[in-house]
C-alpha cells in the first residue's frame, strides 16, 4: 500500500509529479482503472495542496500532456514556484476512493 507524495513546488511545475503519469504502484492495486490518472491526481491536489499554498498562489489545471497541476502567483502563470519546500502526504485510502470514482 502506498501513499501519493506531493514534493513541493517541484510538484507544481511541467515535469511535478512523475510528470503526471500514473503512479507503477497503481498498476498493480488498480489494474482495471482506465479513467483519466491526470483528473484523479489534479482532483488530489485540489483537496490535499491547494489549502495549503502559500499567499498568492492558486492551483489551476492545466491541459497538458504532462502534469496538470500548476500555480499562478497573483493571477499570473508561475512555471518556477519557489516558495518554501513542503511536502503533502495523500493517505493511499484517498487515493483508491478518487480512482473509483473517476
Amino acid at each position: 500500500m502506498s501513499n501519493l507524495v506531493f514534493f513541493l513546488p517541484s510538484g507544481l511545475t511541467k515535469f511535478g509529479n512523475g510528470d503526471g503519469d500514473r503512479p507503477e504502484w497503481l498498476f498493480d492495486e488498480a489494474p482495471d482503472f482506465h479513467g483519466s490518472w491526470r483528473r484523479v491526481l489534479f482532483s488530489l491536489c485540489e483537496e490535499y495542496v491547494a489549502p495549503l499554498l502559500p499567499e498568492g498562489y492558486e492551483l489551476f489545471e492545466m491541459q497538458t500532456a504532462h502534469n496538470p497541476c500548476r500555480v499562478k502567483y497573483h493571477g499570473e502563470y508561475d512555471d518556477d514556484p519557489t516558495f518554501e519546500p513542503f511536502t503533502v502526504v495523500v493517505p493511499h485510502d484517498a487515493v483508491m476512493e478518487a480512482v473509483r470514482h473517476e
